[in-house]
C-alpha cells in the first residue's frame, strides 16, 4: 500500500513506482504467516480496525536475497536500496 502522497506523486510521475521500493520510510510493519492463517489475520484485521495488505510468498532461496515481481511474475530490476542497517 502506498501513503496518499506517494500515490499523488507516482500519478504524475509512474516511472517513480520503483524508485519507492528502494527508498523512504518505513511505515507499515511487514509480517509472514502461513497460507491457512489468513481466515484468522482477516478476522483479527477487522476487530482491530487495522487494515492488513498481503505483498507477497516466501519462497526458499539464497539468505539475504529477494526478488520483486510485477503482476505478471516477470522479475524487476530494483537499483536503489534503503539505509544499510549492518
Amino acid at each position: 500500500p502506498l501513503s496518499t502522497s506517494s500515490g499523488r506523486v507516482i500519478k504524475k510521475d509512474h516511472a517513480l513506482h520503483l524508485s519507492l521500493l528502494g527508498r523512504g520510510d518505513d511505515y507499515e510493519i511487514l509480517f509472514a504467516a502461513p497460507a491457512n492463517a489468513a481466515d484468522a489475520i482477516a478476522e483479527a484485521s477487522g476487530a482491530s480496525e487495522t487494515p492488513v495488505t498481503r505483498s507477497g510468498t516466501l519462497v526458499e532461496g539464497a539468505a539475504g536475497d529477494v526478488t520483486v515481481v510485477d503482476a505478471q511474475g516477470n522479475a524487476m530490476d530494483i537499483t536503489m536500496s534503503g539505509f544499510k542497517h549492518f
